[in-house]
């Protein structure tokens, strides 16, 4: 009889060190696909990011740029209302002088939903407007956004703090 009650204790011991080991192996396989699921994700979101700049770095005309900064403030409030749109147009047309702006709102209002947010389009496009852009030309840029941030009930809190970093960012502030 205790031959059969050690012979038990062993099998009992061992099934219970198999099921240990076996619980602990499924953990450390858990937390390694955690890790990679999230290193993955890191890397995702590192492409879109780049995917999002990508727009912006490619525009080299300063009138485009401020085609894609009043498209992105406007974006800030919500999706963008036909008015708004014939007010962008009117902008850009002024500036253009009479030319057609339907190719340049297009690209501006696309640029300008692939980025997430319009302190980014002042950001990456500021060198270009300080560059190619006199003060009084950066001062009507301002002011530009400034009239398309007031359609629809005025600036709201995004959009002014939007509105001060370009300023800012013009080099248009002391």
């Amino acid at each position: 009889m205790p031959y059969i009650l050690a012979i038990l204790g062993l099998i009992t011991g061992a099934g219970y060190w198999y099921v240990s080991l076996r619980n602990a192996g499924e953990a450390a396989n858990h937390a390694v696909d955690a890790a990679q699921r999230m290193r993955g994700s890191w890397r995702r979101k590192k492409f879109r990011d780049k995917a999002n700049m990508s727009a912006l770095t490619a525009i080299k005309d300063p009138v485009t740029g401020a085609g894609v900064m009043m498209a992105a403030i406007t974006l800030a409030r919500g999706p963008m209302e036909p008015s708004t749109e014939a007010a962008i147009r009117m902008e850009l047309g002024q500036v253009m002088g009479g030319k057609d702006v339907t190719e340049t709102f297009i690209y501006a209002k696309w640029a300008a939903e692939q980025t997430d947010d319009a302190n980014l389009v002042s950001l990456r496009l500021a060198q270009l407007w300080k560059d190619s852009l006199s003060d009084e030309e950066r001062r009507e840029l301002a002011a530009m956004v400034g009239r398309i941030a007031a359609l629809h009930g005025g600036p709201d809190d995004m959009q002014r703090e939007a509105l001060g970093l370009l300023t800012r960012r013009l080099a248009l502030t002391g």
